[in-house]
């Protein structure tokens, strides 16, 4: 009965997930701010909030247990996450949410399989035949008819963009994997939910400093003060 139960707790957390991201996506569609200031206040304000537990894993695991390694992956994922934000900020400056977001949540879910693979695991057909079905699901969604279902429909700069978020979540989405599975293997006195959220607080700083960085390269300075 443990598998079963451990199943159906995985699935819930997967749904939950889900409905939350796409009710940020819809939130941050319709906010008549600028995006860029959205998502960083989206990053900020969660780290502020977690920035003593952070303090406080790090003073448990030790800061020099943390090597360069682990580093470079929070900088790759922090990267992959902003090409995945300015991404789906373009996208939905250009396109309908109803067309946009699902192709930005469909394409990662091959590349995703496609990508570890490259990294050396295996996965079942199982998997792949979900893959498959879940992303041609996705891409269908938008349409009212089959025969809407053309190569035309997607030849689009809103569809262009929502392809590069695709790339940033699949970047995110495998380094994320990479730098759990190193905390868990390499660090000792926290254990895997401490060690999730520790992650999660240190992918927000992140995010937003790369945000940062990426609004002061392309003159955006004002999207900064706009954040707060």
């Amino acid at each position: 009965m443990l598998v079963p139960t451990l199943t159906l707790y995985a699935a819930v957390l997967v749904i939950f997930s889900a409905l939350l991201h796409a009710g940020w996506n819809i939130l941050g569609k319709s906010n008549t701010g600028s995006g860029y200031s959205f998502t960083l206040g989206a990053s900020i304000a969660p780290l502020i909030l977690l920035f003593p537990y952070l303090v406080w894993c790090i003073s448990v695991l030790g800061f020099n247990s943390l090597d360069g390694y682990f580093w470079l992956l929070v900088t790759l994922s922090g990267i992959g996450q902003a090409i995945y934000l300015i991404g789906l900020i373009k996208a939905y400056d250009m396109g309908d949410i109803g067309v946009i977001y699902p192709i930005a949540r469909a394409l990662p879910v091959l590349m995703v399989g496609i990508g570890t693979v490259f990294i050396g695991q295996s996965l079942s057909i199982n998997a792949w035949i979900g893959f498959v079905v879940l992303t041609l699901g996705c891409l269908l969604i938008p349409m009212r008819h089959f025969k809407d279902l053309r190569l035309g429909s997607y030849l689009n700069l809103g569809v262009l963009w929502s392809c590069i978020a695709a790339i940033g979540t699949t970047i995110y989405s495998i380094i994320d994997k990479q730098a759990l599975t190193w905390l868990q293997l390499e660090t000792s006195g926290l254990t895997k939910v401490q060690l999730a959220v520790f992650y999660l607080g240190v992918q927000f700083a992140a995010i937003a400093l790369i945000l940062i960085a990426w609004l002061l390269a392309t003159n955006k300075r004002n999207e900064l003060a706009l954040t707060w």
